[in-house]
């Protein structure tokens, strides 16, 4: 995460799982998501380190939950979803290469 005047740029940067989320990830976004939110003023632009967009969901972390119900509730609790199609006419979202699974929901929830 990096502010600079009025522009918060977010980097994926988990290159060899191909940016694929992992709870960190998602936590950090959902602060950067935070950020933007109570700044008025403030566009979030999130990009890219190397080999494509974002692959998704962390497949490593699947199923680690401990119990079905705390995992739905994490998902409904720190969706980045729904945090972008909030702030969607503040945000920026930059792609190249691939995008598959929750990926295409950074790129589908982005205002641009």
């Amino acid at each position: 995460m990096e502010r600079r005047g009025g522009v918060l740029s977010v980097t994926l940067q988990r290159p060899g799982r191909r940016n694929a989320h992992d709870r960190a990830q998602r936590d950090e976004l959902a602060e950067a998501l935070a950020i933007v939110a109570a700044d008025p003023g403030l566009h979030l632009r999130a990009a890219r380190r190397r080999r494509g967009f974002c692959s998704g969901g962390d497949l490593d972390e699947f199923g680690t939950a401990p119990d079905p119900a705390s995992a739905h509730l994490v998902r409904l609790e720190r969706s980045i979803a729904v945090r972008l199609l909030r702030l969607r006419h503040r945000t920026t979202v930059w792609m190249q290469g691939p995008c598959a699974g929750s990926g295409v929901e950074l790129a589908a929830c982005a205002g641009a």
